[in-house]
């Protein structure tokens, strides 16, 4: 066999694979393939957290009459406006130019009170519907307490009436 014979067969289809044994990526593109991600998600967290208002999430419940009115169901035609407040015991009551007035709010409702004292109303998607200090429309009815469903309750009056809203609520400005 000639030298030249020799080469060729080392040449052919038998000779092994030069990158066998090789590693794709270098230590360095390794450690970049494991920290550029850690980075990106730690990154994306941070923006989460840096944008997240946790005054809505921590305080405690406070106490909100509810009545059984639920959307689509026939409503009242008395106009409720006024302006959102934390009344006594921390109850949410309206301001309007006649004074305050106790108010029932459609069924699903809620109200919390954070930490800071900022009273929240949510709405049944536990979304904020409103907060104090905002301007709320709505339209409902008047109710008087004595004999009715809220009468004795938490936040209802002793005596008179309240506004039952039967509508959805509606945040002005």
């Amino acid at each position: 066999m000639t030298s030249q014979h020799a080469d060729q067969q080392a040449e052919g289809p038998y000779r092994p694979d030069p990158s066998y044994g090789r590693r794709a990526l270098s230590t360095r593109g390794y450690v970049a393939a494991v920290v550029v991600p850690v980075l990106i998600a730690a990154g994306l967290f941070g923006l989460v957290v840096w944008n997240y208002d946790d005054s809505d999430i921590q305080g405690s419940t406070a106490p909100l009459l509810v009545s059984s009115w639920r959307s689509g169901q026939p409503a009242g035609a008395e106009q409720i406006i006024g302006v959102l407040e934390k009344g006594e015991g921390d109850c949410p009551v309206l301001r309007s130019a006649d004074g305050l007035a106790s108010v029932a709010w459609p069924a699903g409702y809620a109200a919390r009170v954070s930490a800071g004292g900022t009273l929240t109303v949510y709405d049944p998607d536990n979304d904020a519907a409103v907060r104090a200090g905002q301007e709320v429309r709505a339209t409902g009815s008047l109710v008087e307490v004595a004999g009715s469903e809220y009468a004795g309750r938490p936040c209802a009056p002793g005596s008179g009436g309240l506004l039952a809203i039967q509508s959805e609520v509606q945040v002005v400005g």
